[in-house]
């Protein structure tokens, strides 16, 4: 096959976007077509925008035309931060002052559970602040939660009160298949409970090798309608990422609710309910 594809964006080119692919009968293949003259996805397409791709095919004399829609993946900015934040769970405007930051708690960020049982923002919504220095990425969450519930067993955060943290910071390579990389991680920070008075910190099965929960910093304070947790993340267990200006991460967060003894909802930023096992999914994070 000869496939063609055409951005309707003449400052930039598409590389190898006619060349030949081989693809046996009834086979299936993904078809990559690297952009040139562009720094981020972001450039080609708006964030939050839709741009049509037409895509055409040529097997032998046969044409084959489409076109399909292509939507950007939010972008969060995460601002640096010359005084350490302290974490105990209360969030100070002072050290929190001009973060970076993301909302959770619309309809269509629920991507687990039935969107008809979430009442509203007091049900459960969220305010996401993001800081970095050299050493960590620091993350401060102001939930909304009119009730909380008893997740099942202390290391399945899921199914309680809990916030759900993703990061690739291979984002832009092995393209070829969406499964996590040896620097693709999932973090889960389950709320303290009746059952399980502590904050608990764990990371998925898929998660790179080099992070160690250990040395992630949580704390976690009850507040009126909710709850408020900070999180430090050391990028040396991010496989040792050098924290730049412009540089950019994947990156996601959920908030998993609970009101009695299950998870009602999960609401999510960017990617959908199998972020545990697909990286594609995932936002991106900005380094200011």
């Amino acid at each position: 096959i000869n496939a063609y594809v055409k951005i309707p964006n003449d400052e930039f080119s598409v590389k190898d976007s006619e060349k030949e692919h081989k693809i046996a009968v009834a086979e299936s293949k993904t078809l990559y077509f690297p952009v040139e003259n562009a720094k981020t996805w972001e450039d080609i397409v708006p964030i939050g925008k839709l741009v049509n791709l037409n895509f055409m095919g040529l097997f032998g004399s046969i044409i084959i035309e489409s076109q399909g829609e292509v939507k950007s993946k939010k972008l969060a900015e995460c601002k640096q931060t010359k005084k350490k934040i302290s974490i105990n769970g209360k969030m100070k405007d002072s050290e929190w002052k001009d973060a970076g930051i993301i909302e959770l708690g619309k309809k269509e960020q629920i991507k687990s559970g039935n969107p008809n049982d979430w009442t509203g923002e007091t049900d459960c919504s969220g305010n996401v602040s993001l800081k970095y220095d050299t050493d960590a990425l620091y993350i401060g969450i102001r939930v909304k939660d009119d009730k909380r519930g008893e997740r099942e067993q202390l290391d399945r955060p899921w199914t309680g009160d809990a916030i759900e943290l993703f990061i690739d910071t291979d984002q832009d390579k092995n393209l070829d298949v969406p499964t996590y990389t040896d620097n693709t991680y999932q973090i889960l920070i389950a709320l303290p409970t009746t059952k399980f008075p502590k904050i608990y910190c764990m990371k998925s099965g898929s998660s790179g090798k080099s992070l160690d929960v250990s040395n992630i910093k949580s704390a976690a304070k009850m507040v009126d309608g909710g709850y408020e947790v900070e999180i430090m993340i050391p990028w040396k267990s991010l496989g040792n990422v050098k924290p730049v200006s412009g540089s950019v991460i994947g990156f996601d967060i959920a908030i998993d609710d609970n009101d009695a003894t299950a998870r009602k909802v999960q609401i999510v930023w960017n990617g959908e309910d199998d972020n545990h096992g697909n990286r594609f999914n995932f936002g991106r994070l900005l380094l200011k």
